[in-house]
């Protein structure tokens, strides 16, 4: 896929379970909050649909220091989408690739064969960047209030 900022890749991050107090019984809110817990960053978009979250993941208090990561329900795994570019992506450059990279799609339709060698890869790696952390900005997350979890995501 390959649109105005370069082809899109699917790099593995880490599972689930190799985050700090998360277990099997873990909801994907839990899940999500450990994440941006250890990378001590700031979440400023949250997508969820049914196969999996979507995240902008910033250093707080520095605008243009995104990254773009998907946590996969059906792989319990973390993956950071790459473009040609560096992950300095602002809300706004989040919302222009959401919409031109048709993400809410490319989420539904799963990772391709939701592929054992990124399960494996992942399993192998924890998140490579310290910078993550949520926010109350959630523009593009579903309408209405958000669930107490979201919330807690999105406060920290």
């Amino acid at each position: 896929m390959s649109a105005s900022f370069g082809p899109l890749k699917l790099d593995p991050v880490c599972v689930a379970q190799k985050l700090a107090g998360i277990g099997r019984h873990s909801t994907p809110w839990q899940v999500v909050a450990a994440f941006v817990k250890e990378g001590e960053g700031r979440a400023e978009r949250l997508v969820e649909n049914r196969k999996g979250i979507l995240i902008l993941l910033s250093i707080p208090d520095r605008p243009n220091t995104g990254g773009i990561y998907l946590y996969s329900y059906q792989t319990r795994s973390f993956y950071m989408l790459r473009f040609d570019r560096e992950d300095d992506f602002s809300a706004a450059e989040f919302e222009a690739i959401f919409q031109e990279y048709n993400l809410e799609q490319y989420i539904l339709r799963g990772l391709p064969s939701e592929n054992r060698n990124l399960r494996r890869h992942a399993a192998r790696h924890r998140p490579r960047h310290n910078w993550h952390r949520g926010n109350r900005s959630n523009q593009l997350t579903p309408s209405g209030p958000p669930n107490a979890e979201r919330a807690r995501v999105l406060s920290q």
